[in-house]
């Protein structure tokens, strides 16, 4: 089987396995998920975060979006383009707008701060 075929199965189980959650069991699992990312560090200290609007079973992530927002950082969500490009958007108030620069690691960052990033 090659790399590609492998994906394409774990990829089909794993869908499979998240349909296969109850309504009770999925509820618990996405609030699990976004406790955990809340606790990192990484999100504590972030300023921006990317996430995605979940659909067909994927996790769930508004909560940890509410709290976000709520801790007054920046969301973004990523647009696919013309040819596959994906930009991040950032809802505004007159629709999305196309988010200001979203860099991993600022220039007053040494290559050993920027590694600890998540």
């Amino acid at each position: 089987m090659t790399i590609t075929e492998q994906k394409a199965a774990q990829r089909k189980a794993g869908i499979a396995a998240r349909r296969a959650l109850s309504d009770t069991e999925r509820t618990s699992s996405n609030a699990a998920l976004c406790a955990r990312i809340m606790a990192l560090d990484c999100f504590k200290k972030a300023e921006n975060i990317l996430l995605y609007a979940a659909f067909g079973g994927e996790a769930d992530l508004s909560a940890l979006a509410v709290e976000a927002a709520r801790q007054g950082k920046t969301l973004a969500y990523p647009v696919c383009g013309e040819g596959f490009s994906l930009t991040a958007a950032v809802p505004g108030p007159d629709g999305w707008e196309v988010a200001p620069s979203m860099t991993a690691t600022k220039s007053s960052e040494t290559k050993s701060e920027s590694s600890q990033r998540c």
